[in-house]
């Protein structure tokens, strides 16, 4: 276990940082078990990949892949093409989840407010056609994620147990 109080080398990358600000990840992340953890990296995998392959199709034309008689300014649909890809990837990896999660949630919440309802898309379509059934899934485990935490197999944790988390509180003192 690497463990070095105040490390110059450690507050270069911002981890200092990043574990005072996310500190109750701790608790989650030390808490889970190893089945626990397994089940979390599956989902992570699974669902983190398919959220960035979202946003890479989206990448192509960041500014334009909604239409040219889209109501959202170009400048938005790159955020969420952005947030959708580097959230995803973030995801996946299980590192900085809780900035990852947010990005996936709010982009979420944006394409069901902004897209879904307004068009009064169904749940689930019995056609095929557009549905709110994907936005949804990928909101609600966005929540999950953030709510839960990536688990142990993730870079977070091992962030985490670089700083010698697991020995005492995450503080800069």
């Amino acid at each position: 276990m690497i463990h070095q109080k105040n490390s110059p080398v450690l507050s270069s990358l911002g981890i200092e940082e990043y574990c005072r600000v996310f500190n109750v990840y701790r608790s989650l992340l030390l808490q889970d078990t190893q089945s626990v953890s397994l089940a979390k990296l599956l989902v992570r995998l699974a669902f983190g990949i398919g959220m960035s392959l979202h946003g890479l199709a989206k990448l192509g034309a960041a500014t334009s892949w909604m239409g040219p008689d889209s109501p959202i300014p170009p400048v938005l649909q790159l955020a969420a093409a952005l947030a959708e890809f580097a959230g995803g990837i973030g995801f996946a990896l299980g590192l900085l989840s809780p900035i990852a999660s947010i990005a996936i949630v709010l982009v979420m919440i944006g394409a069901l407010g902004l897209v879904h309802l307004p068009s009064g898309d169904p749940y689930v379509s019995p056609t095929g056609g557009a549905s709110s059934e994907l936005a949804t899934l990928y909101l609600t485990v966005g929540v999950l994620g953030f709510i839960s935490g990536p688990g142990k197999y993730s870079l977070d944790y091992l962030l985490l147990q670089l700083k010698g988390a697991n020995r005492q509180p995450l503080s800069n003192s």
